[in-house]
């Protein structure tokens, strides 16, 4: 009948697929998948590679940044120390934070009926609730913002007040800048979150000016802002 398997003498089997052979074809279709998504996320480029911070390095800031992200519990609030650790406090809550005073961490949250100040321990991730009569917005301090010049592939950051005060130069294509930076309130350092999800850490000199490379403080930061340990809340 036609369309029918060859015949087989008895005792042979049917031939089998070649084991390397399937190997080498999963391996590339890895290789696909993965270079696909690197496409999507940085075209052909790949973010800027920095040294960490290291716990009990030279480098290293003198207060913690504290920041919100999103995702199926709600809003959940982070930390990043000092020493270079970083945690989630708590979630399930629906706001933004907008400081971080002696009382806590500071969570602005819209309720049905009106606004509420949540205020959360660093340490336990304890919380306690205000009630606001007027909203609150992020406290924030002296900024800095990145530039690239010319044709030069260099993401310069810059104090946003003068752009003769240059923080740090990073190697790096176009697509790659800054969604937050700010000086601490004591000026010590800069806290910056980069397009590539990082917490970073520059230290700076009395006038501003970077005195060492930028550290990656924390990965993963989906965060489109953030606030410095000593940075109080402001009126709307």
């Amino acid at each position: 009948m036609s369309g029918a398997p060859p015949p087989t003498s008895p005792g042979t089997r049917p031939p089998r697929s070649d084991p390397a052979r399937r190997g080498s074809l999963i391996a590339a279709a890895v290789v696909v998948v993965l270079t696909v998504g690197a496409v999507v996320l940085w075209g052909v480029e790949r973010p800027p590679e920095l040294p960490p911070l290291e716990s009990g390095g030279e480098v290293a800031p003198e207060a913690g940044v504290a920041w919100t992200d999103g995702d199926d519990r709600g809003t959940c609030v982070h930390v990043a120390r000092p020493d270079g650790s970083s945690s989630e406090l708590t979630c399930e809550l629906r706001g933004r934070v907008v400081g971080w005073d002696d009382r806590g961490v500071l969570v602005q949250e819209f309720v049905t009926d009106g606004t509420d100040l949540v205020i959360v321990d660093p340490d336990t991730g304890d919380r306690e609730t205000e009630e606001l009569d007027e909203p609150m917005q992020r406290g924030s301090g002296d900024e800095v913002v990145g530039r690239h010049l010319d044709d030069d592939d260099v993401l310069r950051i810059e104090d946003r007040r003068s752009s003769d005060v240059q923080v740090a130069d990073i190697p790096a294509r176009p697509s790659y800048d800054l969604r937050w930076g700010e000086y601490a309130p004591d000026g010590h350092g800069v806290a910056a979150i980069d397009s590539a999800d990082r917490l970073l850490f520059i230290p700076v000199d009395d006038q501003g000016h970077g005195a060492d490379a930028p550290r990656v403080w924390v990965e993963d930061v989906e965060a489109v802002d953030a606030v410095w340990q000593g940075r109080a809340p402001e009126d709307q």
